[in-house]
């Protein structure tokens, strides 16, 4: 008797880190919270309940992939600010026995350091409110900031 043979040998896997902690960077009040999410999508023929190896700092860290073929982890802030980049490997195996492998890196930076000035302009150009002035319902107080002032900052 002949048997059919049923041949597969296709495979594959994809891997994607999301943005590490909304912005990509880890900045000082973030760099406080003793874990931060990792998280990320699998594609392919990855399935719910593969896994996603992921390594920071030297240290590993697993996330088992959901049936929405997301996944995530708490990983230790202290390694993303001794060491600001996400490693994750998925292997997967199919029913023929065939494998594959995705990689993804997701770097991080980090600002815990931030700093503004303030300069105030001299009010009223001399430093001092006459009688006439006095009489104004408003008067204009102007100045510059630096550091990490932006746009839209609001000076108090």
């Amino acid at each position: 008797a002949v048997e059919p043979v049923k041949v597969d040998t296709d495979i594959s896997v994809t891997l994607d880190i999301d943005v590490i902690a909304g912005d990509g960077w880890i900045n000082a009040e973030e760099a406080k919270a003793e874990y931060t999410t990792i998280s990320g999508t699998v594609g392919g023929d990855a399935k719910a309940g593969d896994v996603v190896h992921l390594e920071v700092n030297g240290n590993p860290y697993e996330a088992v992939v959901q049936d929405d073929l997301t996944w995530s982890t708490e990983v230790k802030t202290s390694d993303l600010l001794a060491d600001p980049e996400v490693n994750g490997t998925i292997t997967i195996t199919d029913e023929a026995g065939n494998e594959a492998t995705a990689t993804a890196v997701e770097p991080v930076k980090v600002d815990t350091d931030i700093s503004v000035t303030l300069d105030i302009d001299v009010i009223a150009g001399d430093g001092w409110i006459n009688a006439e002035e006095a009489k104004a319902e408003y008067t204009t107080i102007s100045g510059t900031v630096g550091g990490d002032a932006k746009a839209g900052d609001v000076v108090h």
